[in-house]
């Protein structure tokens, strides 16, 4: 299957079948071989029909998406830089930087091989550069592609949780942190806390709460706080960053907290879980986005095509000597 993708919808070729596919949405659309031929002889016999259009949208060249080495390099990124990039705009190649208070709070959505891990660890990877403090928890870490085994060269930088121990022990620092900074005057060290695969231990926490025994769930737990965080912590200087396959109220713990997310970072997953943050012509895009390419949605509620540069384990080691000389 050969895809394209269209503002308002998308164009795929099945090779197998000979046919081509339009979608719009839920509308579905398939033409022959011999429809399309015909088609194209009309196209081609009225060549008026392109005449306005304008060349630079005939010929836009394919933005070049940097390297986090090239990021680096020429100085887009860097130890204490209070900005952070999203990535470039699929239509100009230019970088998408805005601040951590813009973006606040937010969340990476995608199913598998979309760039969701990827995504979380160029975040990860800035956060860490800038100087804030970072907490990751990975409910999957014992994955070698989990986030945290990429990034295990920063394990001296960054506060890791690996297991539900950890993690539930992250969540009560968290806690006792929040109340902190409420209760005294700034300013605050930047926090930014991480949770990736944050759909896995909410979708059935209460089975989880009864092999518990006495002790509550941390997911349950880790749900109403970081809704707490969400809605009350901005200001404190305390940002949070989620990694999900799935956005409904179920999978994230509340409709409430998938409202109060101030960035969504959405990449290839089905429309019928990218509808709860999109809207419908941009829900149907996601089914058909390329690996590392996303729908950005921003807190004023406008949205942007970006495409996020790769990142490797060796860039995280690279961070780590930045950061190692940058402390001498």
């Amino acid at each position: 299957m050969i895809t394209l993708s269209l503002p308002l919808g998308s164009l795929a070729l099945d090779m197998e079948r000979k046919r081509l596919i339009l979608r719009d949405g839920d509308q579905r659309i398939e033409l022959s071989q011999t429809a399309v031929a015909q088609m194209m002889a009309f196209l081609v016999a009225h060549p008026a029909f392109f005449e306005d259009l304008p060349i630079e949208a005939s010929k836009r060249p394919t933005p070049v998406v940097p390297r986090f080495m090239d990021l680096l390099e020429d100085g887009t990124l860097q130890p204490g830089l209070s900005t952070m990039m999203l990535g470039v705009y699929g239509e100009s190649g230019e970088p998408c930087l805005l601040s951590w208070p813009d973006f606040r709070s937010g969340a990476v959505g995608g199913c598998g091989r979309s760039g969701k891990s990827n995504t979380l660890f160029f975040l990860a990877l800035q956060a860490i550069l800038s100087g804030a403090d970072v907490w990751v928890a990975d409910f999957h870490a014992t994955k070698s592609t989990s986030l945290i085994a990429f990034l295990e060269p920063l394990a001296s930088y960054v506060r890791l949780a690996r297991n539900s121990d950890e993690i539930a022990q992250m969540i009560e620092d968290l806690s006792r942190e929040m109340e902190r900074r409420k209760a005294q005057a700034g300013p605050y060290r930047p926090l930014v806390i991480i949770f990736d695969e944050w759909n896995s231990p909410l979708e059935n926490y209460n089975s989880e709460a009864k092999h518990m025994h006495a002790r509550e769930s941390y997911s349950a737990v880790a749900a109403s706080t970081v809704l707490m965080l969400e809605r009350e912590m901005g200001g404190y200087d305390m940002h949070s960053l989620l990694g999900v396959y799935d956005w409904s109220e179920k999978a994230l713990g509340s409709a409430s907290l998938r409202h109060l997310l101030h960035s969504v970072l959405c990449h290839r997953m089905p429309a019928s879980s990218s509808k709860y943050v999109l809207p419908g012509k941009l829900s149907s895009q996601t089914e058909v986005l390329r690996t590392g390419h996303l729908i950005y949605k921003n807190h004023e509620g406008t949205y942007h095509s970006l495409i996020v540069p790769f990142v490797s384990v060796e860039d995280a080691a690279i961070v780590a000597q930045l950061l190692a000389e940058h402390h001498k």
